[in-house]
């Protein structure tokens, strides 16, 4: 049996009203900003700045 269109809008309202493992979400992106804050902080300024910089003195 295919769910009428009301029955697909209360499964939608439902999942809305539902709360987010907010503790599990920040734990997850303070992981990310650990192991990529480095090499955002010390590598990707080796590489890209000088490529950056010609960039903006070229008016790019």
């Amino acid at each position: 049996m295919v769910p009428s269109t009301a029955g697909r809008l209360a499964d939608l309202v439902d999942l809305g009203s539902r709360d987010i493992e907010t503790s599990l979400v920040a734990s997850l992106s303070d992981d990310l900003h650990q192991l990529f804050d480095p090499v955002c902080e010390d590598v990707l300024p080796i590489y890209f700045g000088p490529l950056l910089g010609r960039l903006y003195l070229e008016g790019l």
